[in-house]
């Protein structure tokens, strides 16, 4: 599976649910700002504003929206704690830090088998071994540890489906959103050491970031940005100039210039601040590089059995698949994805 671009948290999130690349669904990083609103959002900001923009239908909404019988189980998803296309997940979990995962698992089982409104969709997201990876670097013991627990997450959602006579019925996704990129502390690039920072503002998150050039100094940002990039392993592009493959340009949250470091290497300000060893773990590069490539897993009755499916289709074409599984009118659901490049993976 391919991410879309940049390899980002929030937006490859957002992309999941919705089908949509991030020029149109507007989460365009964890970190952005909207020169409209004048505001910057953070992974912390609240708000619909970000998230709803008339046309995103994340698939919890979508479920919700055929019939009055069809509730959607939400827990800790990206824009799930915001009101989108007029509606919110009818079950919802915010997001904690360090939540206990088991207990999580259960709660989605006691709303799938409630007496009354049963979830018959449950969408989860899960933290780790993303951040251990952050902190250790992908090939790190610690990541390894991390790998294992959430493996055994997986034994255990399976037994507790099978204990709620759920597991013949149940369609499962298993997923990321991105993969990992091994970055040593040698190749931190801080711009704040090779351009003149007070001619611009920085938006975004390594590798990949947004660069607003102060009123009149746009041509002077861009060829100072150039010049530093030619020993400095990165690429700057114009907005407009952005390569056609990322769907990347028209959005206004995307701002004058685009700076994407080559793997292996990160760009940021104050890199050193967050910085915790001698290796860490960056994603947000080319979505087409073999290390950004995202897990996918899938089981249950709509899916072909001891099945490996040898074509490369990107995450947006998953918004159709759910579609076609929870009988979704594709047609009321328009997206960027296209069924055709996943129908393949189904019975």
């Amino acid at each position: 599976m391919i991410s879309t671009f940049p390899t980002k948290t929030f937006p490859n999130h957002f992309s999941i649910v919705t089908g949509y690349y991030q020029e149109t669904h507007g989460i365009v990083n964890n970190v952005m700002f909207d020169p409209i609103s004048n505001e910057t959002f953070t992974m912390s900001s609240k708000g619909n504003k970000w998230w709803d923009n008339g046309l995103s239908i994340p698939i919890w909404v979508a479920n919700q929206m055929v019939k009055n019988d069809r509730f959607s189980y939400v827990s800790m998803w990206p824009g799930s704690w915001e009101e989108i296309y007029g509606r919110k997940p009818h079950y919802s979990e915010p997001y904690v830090r360090n939540s206990n995962f088991e207990q999580r698992i259960e709660k989605m089982i006691a709303a799938l088998t409630r007496k009354q409104q049963p979830a018959n969709l449950a969408v989860m997201y899960f933290d780790e071994p993303d951040q251990t990876a952050h902190h250790y670097g992908p090939f790190s013991k610690e990541t390894r540890e991390k790998i294992k627990i959430v493996d055994n997450l997986v034994d255990f959602l399976i037994k507790r489906l099978e204990k709620a006579n759920l597991a013949n019925q149940a369609n499962i996704i298993i997923l990321s959103d991105h993969g990992m990129a091994e970055v040593a502390f040698e190749n931190m690039i801080d711009l704040n050491k090779i351009a003149d920072t007070s001619c611009f503002r920085v938006f975004g998150s390594a590798p990949v970031l947004n660069i607003l050039a102060n009123e009149g100094k746009k041509e002077l940002v861009y060829k100072m940005l150039k010049k530093a990039s030619i020993k400095n392993h990165f690429n700057v592009y114009k907005r407009e100039k952005v390569p056609h493959e990322f769907h990347y340009r028209n959005h206004r949250r995307i701002l004058d210039f685009v700076v994407e470091a080559n793997e292996g290497y990160s760009v940021e300000t104050g890199i050193e601040k967050w910085f915790r060893g001698q290796k860490a773990g960056v994603h947000g590069y080319n979505n087409k590089l073999l290390s950004m490539r995202p897990l996918f897993l899938a089981s249950g009755p709509a899916f072909k059995k001891n099945f490996v499916y040898d074509h490369l289709f990107e995450n947006i074409d998953l918004y159709p698949l759910m579609c076609k599984i929870l009988d979704l009118n594709l047609a009321k659901f328009p997206s960027n994805g296209t069924f055709n490049k996943v129908k393949e993976i189904l019975n």
